[in-house]
Protein backbone atom coordinates (compact mmCIF):
# COMPACT_ATOMS: atom_id res chain seq x y z
CA UNK A 1 0.00 0.00 0.00
CA UNK A 2 0.99 3.69 -0.71
CA UNK A 3 2.35 5.33 2.76
CA UNK A 4 1.71 8.74 1.24
CA UNK A 5 -2.07 7.99 0.82
CA UNK A 6 -3.86 8.82 4.60
CA UNK A 7 -5.44 5.72 6.36
CA UNK A 8 -8.88 6.80 5.69
CA UNK A 9 -8.53 6.64 2.01
CA UNK A 10 -6.69 3.15 2.15
CA UNK A 11 -9.98 2.40 4.55
CA UNK A 12 -12.67 3.73 1.81
CA UNK A 13 -11.36 2.07 -0.51
CA UNK A 14 -10.63 -1.86 1.32
CA UNK A 15 -14.84 -1.03 2.37
CA UNK A 16 -15.54 -0.38 -1.32
CA UNK A 17 -13.80 -2.91 -2.49
CA UNK A 18 -15.70 -5.35 -0.17
CA UNK A 19 -19.02 -4.04 -1.00
CA UNK A 20 -18.47 -4.52 -5.06
CA UNK A 21 -17.79 -8.24 -3.89
CA UNK A 22 -20.39 -8.86 -1.16
CA UNK A 23 -23.27 -7.11 -4.13
CA UNK A 24 -21.22 -9.22 -7.34
CA UNK A 25 -21.97 -12.32 -4.94
CA UNK A 26 -25.38 -10.91 -3.89
CA UNK A 27 -26.06 -10.45 -7.41
CA UNK A 28 -25.32 -14.10 -8.54
CA UNK A 29 -28.10 -15.51 -6.66
CA UNK A 30 -30.90 -13.90 -9.07
CA UNK A 31 -33.84 -12.08 -7.92
CA UNK A 32 -35.41 -15.13 -5.92
CA UNK A 33 -32.83 -14.98 -3.24
CA UNK A 34 -32.37 -11.41 -2.86
CA UNK A 35 -35.39 -11.42 -1.11
CA UNK A 36 -34.31 -14.11 1.10
CA UNK A 37 -31.03 -12.70 1.49
CA UNK A 38 -32.53 -9.44 2.96
CA UNK A 39 -30.55 -9.01 6.25
CA UNK A 40 -27.18 -9.28 3.91
CA UNK A 41 -28.77 -6.79 1.25
CA UNK A 42 -29.49 -4.28 4.74
CA UNK A 43 -25.67 -4.44 5.60
CA UNK A 44 -24.02 -4.11 1.99
CA UNK A 45 -26.55 -1.12 1.66
CA UNK A 46 -25.39 0.35 5.40
CA UNK A 47 -21.59 -0.67 4.80
CA UNK A 48 -21.63 0.97 1.31
CA UNK A 49 -23.41 4.33 1.80
CA UNK A 50 -22.58 5.08 5.64
CA UNK A 51 -19.98 2.76 6.52
CA UNK A 52 -19.54 0.18 9.56
CA UNK A 53 -20.99 3.10 11.83
CA UNK A 54 -24.52 2.59 9.85
CA UNK A 55 -23.75 -0.94 10.28
CA UNK A 56 -23.23 -1.30 14.16
CA UNK A 57 -26.21 0.56 14.73
CA UNK A 58 -28.47 -1.99 12.66
CA UNK A 59 -30.51 -4.34 14.86
CA UNK A 60 -28.73 -7.36 16.52
CA UNK A 61 -31.74 -10.35 14.74
CA UNK A 62 -30.89 -8.64 11.38
CA UNK A 63 -26.71 -8.56 12.03
CA UNK A 64 -26.99 -12.56 13.21
CA UNK A 65 -29.37 -12.99 10.45
CA UNK A 66 -26.81 -11.58 7.87
CA UNK A 67 -24.20 -13.20 9.07
CA UNK A 68 -25.50 -16.83 9.34
CA UNK A 69 -26.25 -16.06 5.32
CA UNK A 70 -22.99 -14.33 4.48
CA UNK A 71 -21.14 -17.92 6.46
CA UNK A 72 -23.60 -20.08 3.42
CA UNK A 73 -22.29 -18.11 0.82
CA UNK A 74 -18.68 -18.52 2.22
CA UNK A 75 -19.85 -21.96 2.71
CA UNK A 76 -19.88 -22.19 -1.59
CA UNK A 77 -17.09 -20.13 -2.35
CA UNK A 78 -14.44 -19.02 -0.37
CA UNK A 79 -13.00 -15.36 -0.08
CA UNK A 80 -10.54 -14.14 2.26
CA UNK A 81 -12.32 -10.42 2.04
CA UNK A 82 -15.36 -12.04 3.05
CA UNK A 83 -14.55 -14.44 5.35
CA UNK A 84 -12.82 -10.76 7.40
CA UNK A 85 -16.59 -9.63 6.71
CA UNK A 86 -17.88 -12.08 8.22
CA UNK A 87 -15.97 -11.46 11.62
CA UNK A 88 -16.18 -8.39 11.98
CA UNK A 89 -20.30 -8.89 11.19
CA UNK A 90 -19.81 -11.28 14.25
CA UNK A 91 -18.27 -8.77 16.34
CA UNK A 92 -20.60 -5.97 15.63
CA UNK A 93 -23.46 -8.44 15.93
CA UNK A 94 -22.48 -8.85 19.84
CA UNK A 95 -21.83 -5.01 20.36
CA UNK A 96 -25.58 -4.86 19.27
CA UNK A 97 -26.65 -7.51 21.44
CA UNK A 98 -25.17 -5.68 24.09
CA UNK A 99 -26.45 -1.80 23.13
CA UNK A 100 -30.38 -3.77 22.63
CA UNK A 101 -29.71 -5.33 26.18
CA UNK A 102 -28.62 -2.28 27.82
CA UNK A 103 -31.26 -0.24 26.42
CA UNK A 104 -33.58 -2.18 27.41
CA UNK A 105 -32.44 -2.49 30.67
CA UNK A 106 -32.71 1.56 31.00
CA UNK A 107 -35.97 1.51 29.39
CA UNK A 108 -34.53 3.53 26.34
CA UNK A 109 -36.00 2.96 22.65
CA UNK A 110 -33.56 2.03 19.56
CA UNK A 111 -35.62 3.66 16.65
CA UNK A 112 -32.51 3.71 14.69
CA UNK A 113 -33.68 0.77 12.20
CA UNK A 114 -32.50 0.00 8.86
CA UNK A 115 -35.73 -0.13 6.44
CA UNK A 116 -35.09 -2.04 3.03
CA UNK A 117 -37.54 -1.64 0.18
CA UNK A 118 -38.33 -3.64 -2.38
CA UNK A 119 -36.53 -2.32 -5.15
CA UNK A 120 -33.33 -3.62 -3.57
CA UNK A 121 -31.64 -5.88 -6.66
CA UNK A 122 -32.48 -2.45 -8.61
CA UNK A 123 -30.37 -0.65 -6.09
CA UNK A 124 -27.35 -3.37 -6.41
CA UNK A 125 -27.60 -3.38 -10.22
CA UNK A 126 -27.15 0.21 -10.43
CA UNK A 127 -23.82 0.40 -9.14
Amino acid sequence: QDRRRPPEVIQAQDRAALCEELRVRLLEHGAQHVAVLRPLVAVHEALSKEGWDRVARLPSALLAKAHLQLLMLLGREPSASLAGLADRLRLVQTAAELREERNRRDGVRDDDQLVVVDGVETDLRSR
